[in-house]
């Protein structure tokens, strides 16, 4: 059941990171703020245990993507002919950021962190830009970029563009996207809520474990 897989899964990252593939190899991001380790944690979940309907893919960060690589590698060869299908929907993540004389501690989704990656080789995004190197499914995108940009108290990232004019909040044609740089919080870790629908409600929930559903 998901107790089994949560307990299991904890023991399975214990053997992860004592093996070659783990925090001796890990990967160093080319963050603004000097980078640092990337620590994976993966819950590994039945398909079938778990309640809701399978994410779709995204694309995830070169670096990211490397970490899972490695993981499913160790994975697959403690235990043949299972497959790994990643979960990005259900994962969150804590990156460092520096936004103008501002560091933060973030704590956002996992397609937030794929959106706010791209910033660390690009000064400016368009709307066009952040759908087709995601490749998040669009509402889920529309919902995740609209959260890092709406709440004054999380306002990651600025919009210029038709839709700021029009004062729509939703990301559409001809929006540009930047870090904001005048972000500012007293506090040091800034969790991210998402917005829920096109009212603009917010969700200050959400899954806190992430991973890959194992079949």
């Amino acid at each position: 059941g998901m107790f089994q897989d949560m307990k299991l899964s904890e023991d399975l990252m214990r053997q992860y990171r004592s093996s070659s593939a783990g925090p001796s190899q890990r990967a160093r991001l080319s963050a603004p703020a000097g980078g640092g380790a990337i620590d994976l944690k993966v819950s590994v979940l039945t398909s079938g245990v778990w309640p809701g309907a399978p994410g779709q893919a995204c694309e995830l960060p070169p670096e990211i993507l490397e970490c899972c690589t490695r993981f499913e590698t160790f994975y697959l060869a403690k235990h043949t002919g299972r497959r790994l299908t990643w979960q990005p929907h259900h994962g969150q993540a804590d990156i460092k950021a520096a936004m103008g004389r501002s560091r933060h501690e973030l704590n956002v989704s996992t397609y937030q962190m794929c959106i706010l990656m791209l910033f660390n080789s690009h000064q400016s995004l368009s709307w066009q830009d952040v759908v087709s190197q995601t490749k998040i499914p669009i509402d889920e995108l529309r919902r995740h970029l609209m959260s890092l940009y709406v709440n004054p108290k999380a306002k990651i990232l600025v919009r210029v563009g038709g839709g700021e004019k029009d004062k729509n909040k939703e990301p559409q044609d001809g929006d540009v996207f930047q870090v904001n740089t005048e972000f500012e919080c007293k506090l040091l870790r800034v969790k991210v809520p998402l917005v829920l629908g096109r009212a603009g409600a917010q969700d200050g929930g959400g899954r806190e474990a992430g991973g890959a559903a194992g079949a």
